[in-house]
């Protein structure tokens, strides 16, 4: 069994491979010259240019903008226990770091536009799975703002409950900065 899982996970990391491999092909994925540039000036104003158009990518049928790498690093960069180090890294990494992951952005993206266009769709078993890491993620969330049960008495007022519960969440964010 364990030679039948090692063969398997080689065998999806080759077609993974593969599957880039002509995406990028098929697309001409091309990163802008100034990419890195705009990626740490993005990070440096995120609310400024959320909606921002300028090209990162090109590739056959589209690119991929200042916005959409901001979109996708909001989305990696949410919990906030890591997303200020994730954004950091980022402003730090080596242009060519930068590139590979706005490349990296790009196939990802067109990953998903292929997946919707040929209707493949998540299956219940896959949302359920999504459904349970989402909701340990509140519950590690919970643990981390300190906000639970055993540290808030639930005999307290509602008001009383709020207060302490507001009162740690300002903590966890003052531990935070």
């Amino acid at each position: 069994p364990r030679l039948a899982s090692s063969v398997q996970q080689l065998q999806m990391r080759t077609m993974d491979s593969t599957y880039f491999a002509d995406l990028n092909t098929e697309f001409k994925i091309e990163v802008a010259p100034d990419a890195a540039a705009k990626m740490r000036a993005a990070l440096d104003a995120i609310d400024a240019q959320r909606d921002d158009k300028g090209k990162l990518v090109s590739y056959k049928g589209g690119n991929f903008t200042v916005g959409d790498f901001l979109h996708w690093t909001m989305g990696a960069s949410a919990d906030p226990t890591m997303g200020r180090q994730l954004i950091g890294q980022m402003k730090a990494a080596q242009d060519s770091q930068l590139v590979q992951f706005v490349k990296s952005l790009t196939e990802s993206s067109l990953l998903l536009k292929d997946a919707e266009k040929n209707k493949i769709e998540i299956t219940s078993a896959e949302w359920t799975d999504l459904k349970t890491r989402f909701s340990a993620g509140i519950d590690s969330l919970r643990v981390a703002m300190q906000l639970t049960p055993d540290m808030i008495d639930p005999k307290a007022s509602e008001s009383d409950r709020s207060k302490a519960a507001a009162l740690k969440v300002d903590q966890f964010f003052d531990r935070m900065t």
